[in-house]
């Protein structure tokens, strides 16, 4: 399991990626959400904070995270070395 903050964890044998949304939502992620929110597929992390980066995962969930996407990536590093 992957913390991704405000005591929320992710599966981390069910994320497919991460996405950087550091700066602004490119188009391409933005219609995948507005997609997964349409079909009730969409998981808000954030805590009412800004998202910092977006995880996509294998059943088709996407996961809103106020983490930046670096953070959420060492996490999993950190967890494959257990």
């Amino acid at each position: 399991m992957i913390h991704v903050g405000f005591n929320n964890y992710v599966q981390k044998d069910k994320i497919i990626s991460v996405a950087n949304t550091q700066k602004h939502v490119p188009s391409p992620i933005r219609r995948v959400l507005h997609h997964a929110q349409d079909e009730g597929n969409d998981i808000n992390l954030t805590a009412g904070r800004r998202t910092k980066s977006v995880i996509f995962t294998v059943s088709g969930h996407v996961i809103l995270c106020a983490l930046e996407s670096r953070t959420i990536i060492q996490r999993i590093r950190d967890g494959v070395k257990e």
